[in-house]
C-alpha cells in the first residue's frame, strides 16, 4: 500500500513501528484517525508475518521491518533495518522514489489466505474501503479529497444512506453534548424498493442484506467504525430494515 503523504524520517518511522506508541488520552490533530498506536501493527500481523515500512521525507528514504519469525527465533522484539537494495525492485517502490514524499507498506509471508481465494478477497477489500472511508473519498471540509486505488482501479465511495436518492428520508439531526464534545445523531429511512431500480436496491442492500444492515452506523472522525447493529437496544426486524442511524463523534 502506497500513499503520497508527508512521509517519515528514520526516528519517526521507529515511532510508527513501536507498539502502543501514543497515550490514548493525548489530544490528537483534528483529522488524526489514530488513538492507541496499535492499528498498523495489529492489522498487519492479523494478515501476515512480515511488515516492512519504506518512507520518504526530505529526499531521504528510510526503511524498518517487523518479522515475526525472526522475533520468535531471537525471543526478542528486535526492529530490523533491512538493506533498501533488497526492496529496490518491489512493486510501487519506484513510484515512492518518484514521489516527493510518502510511505509504502509491504506485507510478506501471508498466513491467512489461500491463493485460489485471493481475487475474491480483493473484491471484498474494495467494497470495505469504499464504505469505511466513503466520506474521505467524497470529500470532507478542511481536508484533501482522498483517492484510493486498488490494483490501479479508483474506488467509488459507497454512502450507505443513499443520500443522492430523492426518496431517501433524512430525519433532523439531534446533538448531544458530552464531556465538552458534541455527538450528532441523524436517522435515515432508505427508499422503498418500488422507488429504486433493481440494481440500486441490491447495491444498498449490500452483501449482508437489508435486515442485517439496519441500525446504527457509528463514525469517529468521519471514518465508519461499526455499522449494522442495534447494540442490543432493538431487535433487527423486517419492518425496520430500511432504517439506518448515523452517529458522529469527534476524534477526541
Amino acid at each position: 500500500m502506497l500513499d503520497n503523504g508527508c512521509g517519515m524520517t528514520d526516528s519517526e518511522l521507529v515511532e510508527a513501528m513501536r507498539l502502543a506508541t501514543k497515550n490514548p488520552d493525548l489530544r490528537r490533530e483534528k483529522h488524526d484517525l489514530g488513538r492507541f498506536g496499535l492499528g498498523l501493527k495489529t492489522a498487519s500481523f492479523s494478515q501476515c508475518m512480515k511488515l516492512t515500512l519504506i518512507s520518504k521525507k526530505n529526499n531521504e528514504i528510510n526503511i524498518k521491518q517487523w518479522d515475526l519469525e525472526h522475533i520468535s527465533l531471537q525471543n526478542e522484539w528486535e526492529l530490523l533495518t533491512p538493506e533498501y537494495s533488497e526492496y529496490k525492485y518491489y512493486p510501487l517502490v519506484q513510484n515512492l522514489e518518484n514521489n516527493q514524499s510518502g510511505t509504502l507498506v509491504i506485507w510478506e509471508k501471508f498466513d491467512r489466505y489461500e491463493k485460489e481465494s485471493f481475487a475474491q478477497r480483493i473484491d471484498k477489500l474494495k467494497k470495505h474501503l469504499s464504505l469505511v472511508f466513503h466520506r474521505y473519498v467524497e470529500g470532507i471540509p478542511g481536508a484533501k479529497k482522498l483517492k484510493i486505488f486498488v490494483n490501479k482501479s479508483l474506488l467509488i465511495p459507497f454512502n450507505p444512506f443513499n443520500t443522492m436518492n430523492q426518496f431517501t428520508r433524512e430525519i433532523s439531526t439531534e446533538k448531544i453534548k458530552l464531556f465538552g464534545s458534541s455527538i450528532e445523531i441523524t436517522p435515515y429511512i432508505l427508499p422503498h424498493h418500488k422507488n429504486v431500480s433493481q440494481q440500486e436496491w441490491e447495491e444498498f442492500g449490500t452483501e449482508d442484506g437489508y435486515i442485517k444492515s439496519q441500525g446504527f452506523y457509528f463514525y469517529r472522525g468521519n471514518r465508519l467504525l461499526i455499522y449494522g447493529t442495534w447494540w442490543g437496544l432493538h431487535k433487527a426486524t423486517d419492518a425496520h430494515k430500511l432504517v439506518r442511524i448515523k452517529i458522529d463523534i469527534s476524534n477526541d
